[in-house]
This record gives C-alpha cells, structure tokens and sequence, in this order.
C-alpha cells in the first residue's frame, strides 16, 4: 500500500511508552521514540506519513503533502470514481495519490497516466476500463493543477512499477486453479462412467463437471474484460 500523509493530533498517554493520537475519528498509539519531545504533549498535532493504520514517521513536508492529497484527491473522486464508492468513501483511492503525485511530478504524459488508471480499474479493481477519452481528459486535468513541489522518489518508483503485481499473479493462479478442477472433473466423469456406468458418483462428477466450467469461465471473464469503445489508453477525447 502506498503512504499516506494524515493529520494527527496527541490526545493523551497511551501505554507505557507511548502517546494515543486521532486521525479524524480514528486514535492509535504512537511510540514515544518516534516523535520528537515537542509533539509528545497533548493537543500537539503535526503531519505523519502512514501506511494504513501504521504509523511512520513523522513528515516534516507534510503541510505540502496535504495541499497535494487534496488538490488529485476530488479530481479521482468527482471525474473516474470506477467503483462508485467515493460518494460514501472519499478515501476510496487515496492510496494512489502518491503514485499518482509522482508520475506529475516526473512530467507523464496523458497517455502514460490514462495507462495507469486503466491497469488499476482492470488489475487492482477488477472492473470494466472506462473509456480512453474519459481517462485522457482526467489526466489532463490531474496535469492541469498547481501542486506544491516535494521530494517524491519512490512514489516515481511505485510509478513505474504499475499495480499491485501480486493481484495480477494471484488473478492467473485463480484462472490456473479453475482450469485445473474443470479437466479433472472431466476425467473423473469419463473415468467413472466407463468402469461402472450410471451411478451416484457419476451423478456428483456430472454436476461438478458444469459448475467447474462455470468457475472458469467467469475467471476468464473478469481477466479478459474490455474497456468499451474508446478505450484504448492511446485514443485521443
């Protein structure tokens, strides 16, 4: 998951060693070791970068980061929103505004950027890409704001690793594993049915045998889905 850059605010001890902080309605606890003495007071509030609920360390350019999570922030949620959610979740994608933040900065293209929001929407989100001159004219407005310059090396790191590999290799085991149930099926069923004919065994290797092609065949589906008309990430609006 990409860090994130979160107000938090001390509120009082926590355990022994450590202070409890608010991030909105949420509190945690932070290890004294990790803050500085002047942010260990109650009601002391600074900017940390966190990773989920884990706290990482404090950001001393964190005032940046906020103005720069807010401004790519509502561009994802008012123009792609590809789940729908942001309307109940604002925070529905905010793990990749720093990913997002460092193809800017490094100065990617519309075309490049339009890539990116595809491979999340097909790969990580696992729903249909939108069309190309949706996510063009997103880039163009993402490459359109005035945002704060901060170091963000491996944001462009992330960047260019695309999403998250691991749900692309988990999406191909998923396909491998149907696959590997519709053939055995298939054998059991032919296998059965020559040795002993209609039996009750044959029966459950006969309805197994349908519900394994289903599984694969909606595997396949969901990885070979799409985006519609214009949606290549090359298409101009």
């Amino acid at each position: 998951m990409s860090e994130l850059r979160v107000r938090l605010e001390v509120i009082g001890p926590g355990r022994l060693g450590y202070v409890r902080v608010r991030a909105g309605e949420r509190t945690t606890e932070v290890s004294l070791e990790q803050l500085p003495a002047e942010l260990r007071l109650p009601n002391a509030s600074f900017v940390a970068v966190m990773d989920g609920t884990d706290f990482v360390r404090v950001d001393p350019e964190g005032e940046a980061w906020l103005l720069i999570q807010d401004g790519i922030r509502p561009v994802l949620n008012s123009k792609w929103d590809p789940e729908g959610t942001a309307g109940s979740h604002p925070d529905a994608y905010d793990h990749y505004l720093p990913i997002l933040y460092g193809m800017l900065r490094r100065g990617s293209s519309d075309e490049r950027i339009a890539e990116f929001l595809l491979a999340v929407e097909t790969e990580d989100l696992f729903v249909r890409g939108s069309p190309g001159s949706e996510r063009l004219g997103i880039a163009r407005e993402l490459r359109a704001l005035e945002l704060p310059a901060v170091d963000c090396d491996e944001d462009v790191r992330d960047a260019n690793r695309g999403p998250t590999v691991s749900r692309r290799r988990t999406s191909w085991m998923l396909a491998a594993i149907a696959a590997g149930a519709f053939w055995f099926s298939a054998v059991v069923f032919f296998l059965r049915l020559a040795e002993h004919g209609p039996s009750t065994p044959n029966v459950i290797a006969a309805i197994s045998f349908p519900i394994a092609a289903i599984c694969q065949t909606i595997v396949a589906v969901r990885l070979r889905r799409e985006p519609d008309s214009g949606g290549s990430s090359s298409s101009g609006p």
